[in-house]
């Protein structure tokens, strides 16, 4: 059986085309040995992968993502254990640049990618909003 993460992040301020290209060089060649597979869609400075592989190797592989400095804010969006079927059988890393993308879906997908990242930064103020207060109302005294 197979995992499959999904992630979204925003990229450091000083990540240049240069590196877009060493991430998908270097996660070409690393998933190929391990068996990983996914897509990685680039859109105004957002990172949005999904990858999918043996479970250990793809949690070894998220682990980095999230240490990896030219990575920001990495929002965990989903886990999938236990899945029989890959999305990207073929595709050990490929990207999907929305932002030169000419397809009349692009401007949506972007859209999406954005909305998504709004949702999660709204969930995570408002899980802190939610502590803080049932902090207080511990602490009362």
């Amino acid at each position: 059986m197979l995992t499959r993460i999904k992630y979204i992040s925003r990229f450091a301020p000083q990540v240049t085309p240069q590196d877009l290209k060493a991430i998908l060089d270097e996660s070409v060649k690393n998933n190929q040995k391990k068996g990983v597979t996914g897509v990685l869609a680039i859109s105004k400075g957002l990172f949005f992968q999904i990858i999918e592989g043996p479970r250990a190797d793809v949690e070894e592989l998220y682990k980095t993502i999230a240490f990896d400095r030219r990575h920001e804010d990495v929002l965990l969006l989903n886990v999938e254990h236990s899945i029989s079927t890959r999305l990207y059988p073929d595709w050990s890393m490929r990207v999907l640049d929305l932002d030169s993308d000419s397809r009349a879906d692009g401007q949506t997908l972007r859209f999406l990618l954005r909305a998504t990242l709004d949702a999660r930064r709204l969930q995570k103020d408002l899980t802190s909003t939610l502590e803080r207060a049932i902090w207080k109302e511990f602490h009362k005294t």
